[in-house]
C-alpha cells in the first residue's frame, strides 16, 4: 500500500546485510533503509500516507488562518476557499523555493486526512489540497512565476502534414481562426467531432497550439494523426466577444460587448461634459472677464455608472467555479 516510505531515504545493499529487504521489482535485489536519514521537510509534506478505511474528501473546510500566520498583505479568507492564493506573492510566502506553476494552482485548506492533503509550512498543523480546486485560467495562463510555459509554440508539422491546405501559420499564435467559414472548413471532418445541434461559439475565439506542459492545455484530435502529443488553449488568449452566426458562417460582436462599449464611450463622454462644465466655471470666475450671468446655472452631471467591464480577479467571496468555461469541442 501507499504510504510515506514513499517519502523515505533508502539504498539497495547486500543480501547479508541484517536489515535487508528483498526488491519486488528485481528478485535478484536487497534494500534497506536502516542507514539512511531522512529529510524531514519531504517526509513532513510526503504527499503519500496511511488511508484510513474510509478516507474524507478534499473539500475545504473554510477554516481561518491565525493573524500571526497570515502572510504579509492577505486578508482572513487565505486558504478558506479555492483561490490561486500564492499566484501574485508566491516569493514571498516561499522565500528561496523552486517557483514554477505550482504557484498558481487553486487550493484550500482540507483535512489532514484527504489523500492529497499536504502540511503546510505557512501555517504548521493544518493541511491544504488543490485536488477539490478547479484550475483558474486566468491564473494559470497569466502565472509569471512561469509565463513561458503557456505561450504559443508555433503550427505543429502535424497540421501540415495531413492538412497541406490549411494556413501555414494556422494556430501558430493568439487568433479566432475560424471565425470564417468554420462550418465549411469542419463540419465533414471525421475527426472534428461537429456537432449540428449545439452552438459553436468557439469557432469565434481566439487559441493557439501551446506545450502539454502547460496546465490548462487541451489536447488536439491531432495528436491522433501524429508522432507526437498536439495541444492547444483559449484561455492562453483573450478573448475578443464574438458570436457565431450558423446562415452567414462567419462571427460577430456579442450584443453584450456593443453595448458594453457604448456604456464606456457615454461615461467617457459624461466625464468630458463635466470637465468642460468645470473649466467654464473656472473662467467665468476670472476677474479679467465678465461677471457670470445672474441666471442660475445646472447641476454638474451626476458621476458615471461604474463600467461594466471585467476587473482585475479578486478571491471569490463564495466557492466558484472555473472563472471561464472551456470549449467542449474535441476539434483541432
Amino acid at each position: 500500500q501507499v504510504d510515506t516510505w514513499c517519502c523515505a531515504s533508502w539504498c539497495y545493499v547486500e543480501k547479508s546485510c541484517g536489515s535487508a529487504l528483498q526488491s519486488l521489482n528485481d528478485d535478484a535485489l536487497f534494500w534497506s533503509d536502516k542507514k539512511c536519514p531522512d529529510d524531514p521537510a519531504l517526509t513532513v509534506q510526503c504527499p503519500f500516507k496511511p488511508q484510513p478505511a474510509e478516507a474524507p474528501d478534499c473539500t475545504c473546510l473554510g477554516e481561518t488562518i491565525e493573524t500571526g500566520f497570515l502572510p504579509q498583505g492577505q486578508n482572513a479568507t487565505y486558504g478558506q476557499q479555492c483561490f490561486a492564493h500564492d499566484a501574485e506573492i508566491c516569493d514571498q510566502v516561499y522565500p528561496g523555493a523552486d517557483y514554477d506553476m505550482w504557484c498558481c494552482y487553486s487550493w484550500c485548506w482540507v483535512d489532514g486526512e484527504c489523500k492529497t492533503a499536504r502540511a503546510s509550512t505557512v501555517w504548521p498543523g493544518h493541511f491544504y489540497s488543490s485536488d477539490h480546486c478547479d484550475m483558474d485560467e486566468f491564473a494559470i495562463s497569466s502565472c509569471k512565476y512561469n509565463p513561458s510555459v503557456c505561450e504559443c509554440i508555433g503550427t505543429p508539422a502535424a497540421l501540415t502534414t495531413n492538412y497541406p491546405d490549411m494556413p501555414s501559420d494556422y494556430g501558430s499564435n493568439c487568433s479566432n481562426w475560424d471565425a470564417t467559414g468554420c462550418a465549411a472548413r469542419w463540419q465533414d471532418n471525421a475527426y472534428a467531432g461537429w456537432n449540428s445541434s449545439s452552438d459553436h461559439d468557439w469557432c469565434c475565439a481566439s487559441w493557439c497550439y501551446i506545450s502539454g506542459d502547460c496546465p490548462i492545455a487541451k489536447r488536439s484530435w491531432l495528436s491522433s494523426l501524429a508522432s507526437a502529443e498536439v495541444y492547444f488553449s483559449y484561455e492562453t488568449c483573450d478573448d475578443l466577444g464574438q458570436t457565431y452566426s450558423t446562415g452567414a458562417d462567419t462571427c460577430s460582436r456579442r450584443l453584450s460587448d456593443i453595448e458594453d462599449s457604448l456604456s464606456e464611450t457615454a461615461d467617457s463622454e459624461h466625464q468630458g461634459a463635466a470637465a468642460r462644465m468645470l473649466a467654464a466655471r473656472r473662467r467665468s470666475s476670472s476677474p479679467r472677464r465678465r461677471a457670470a450671468s445672474p441666471r442660475r446655472r445646472r447641476s454638474p452631471p451626476a458621476p458615471p455608472p461604474a463600467s461594466s467591464r471585467r476587473r482585475a480577479p479578486s478571491p471569490p467571496s463564495a466557492p466558484s467555479p472555473r472563472r471561464r468555461s472551456g470549449s467542449t469541442t474535441p476539434r483541432r
